[in-house]
């Protein structure tokens, strides 16, 4: 074969560049999408607990242990209720008017009528009906989302 002094890139040295870049790509892709997930656990995680802290700061406003505003949590089943905006509302977690707001929600976490966790799942609340113990009272409330284990904050000794 005569040389005709043009300089060419052999097919194995193509493969190899080829094989190399498609190595680097899967790294990247796999890196961010365990990036996306770590994020997407870290804000359910803050979200559940805002949710938790809203539903206990709902059971101290309230002035009876029997408060209409806690029906919807108390009587939910062992699953729990879906944070539908009408629950949202008629609980009184989030503001319709000049009352005070007990969980601020971005608006494009709202779809479909319902809070959802970053995977587009509902969040589910569920709170254990509180307990007298000689005028000290037991709050436990449960937030959970499909993706992760579920969330309780339980107090003891809080007195109302």
């Amino acid at each position: 074969m005569k040389d005709s002094g043009e300089k060419a890139f052999t097919v194995i040295e193509l493969l190899t560049v080829t094989a190399i870049i498609s190595i680097i790509a899967g790294m990247i892709v796999s890196s961010t999408s365990i990036a996306r997930s770590r994020a997407y656990k870290a804000a359910a995680a803050t979200e559940v607990q805002q949710i938790a802290m809203a539903v206990k700061s709902l059971w101290l406003s309230s002035t009876e242990s029997n408060d209409p505003r806690l029906s919807p949590f108390t009587g939910a089943s062992s699953s729990g209720v879906e944070l539908t905006e009408s629950v949202l509302t008629s609980s009184g977690l989030i503001s319709t008017g000049k009352d005070p707001s007990f969980l601020e929600i971005p608006p494009d976490r709202i779809e479909d009528g319902a809070y959802r966790d970053p995977w587009g799942n509902p969040y589910r609340v569920r709170m254990d009906k509180p307990e007298d113990f000689e005028e000290v009272e037991v709050f436990q409330v449960a937030v959970s989302f499909p993706n992760e284990q579920r969330y309780y904050l339980q107090e003891e000794g809080t007195e109302q």
